[in-house]
């Protein structure tokens, strides 16, 4: 359970970056995309309260961006998270970064959180920079994270491994800004 809302939270993340990675050119470029990013994530589970679950999670996927206008449609992702659970009421609250990669050493930096329940979460997506061609990179949006757990094994006397979580992200309107170099 937990492992789908981390899982759900990281991919989103790192779908709204590779969709900031699109621009390829060095003229200055700025514009708004709808991205989408299937991932696959796993991480530990540990409870941490007699009412709480917290996952560290590592998720990695493909951003498409649908319409795109720039000069890359795909993107690489990699997604460290970390999410609460509260068993009680299956409530979910998480946060972490996500690195975006073109495939050529030129990375974009973000932050995401999002709040919802172990079937799917909202939340916010922000672009903190990059690294080549996205230096100085900006921007953001809401995100949309969805997820379906495969298989977890979950020990609560000593924490375990969780394997196998799936699920799909979306960024309805992602706004980026790449400064001119």
């Amino acid at each position: 359970m937990s492992v789908r809302t981390t899982s759900r939270l990281t991919m989103a993340s790192v779908f709204a970056a590779g969709l900031a990675c699109f621009g390829s050119t060095m003229a200055a470029e700025e514009g708004t995309v709808s991205v989408m990013s299937p991932w696959e994530g796993s991480g530990d589970v540990f409870q941490v309260a007699p009412d709480k679950l917290m996952v560290l999670s590592r998720y990695t996927g493909i951003m498409y961006i649908k319409e795109k206008e720039g000069s890359l449609d795909t993107a690489v992702m990699l997604c460290p998270g970390v999410d609460e659970i509260n068993v009680e009421t299956k409530k979910t609250k998480g946060r972490g970064h996500c690195i975006i990669s073109d495939g050529e050493d030129n990375l974009v930096f973000s932050e995401w959180t999002c709040d919802g329940t172990l079937v799917g979460c909202e939340g916010d997506f922000k672009i903190t920079g990059g690294t080549g061609r996205f230096e100085g990179i900006s921007g953001g949006g809401k995100m949309q994270v969805r997820t379906a757990l495969i298989e977890a094994a979950i020990d609560l006397s000593s924490g375990s491994v969780v394997k196998d979580a799936a699920g799909l992200a979306v960024w309805p309107k992602l706004q980026y800004k790449i400064p001119g170099q």
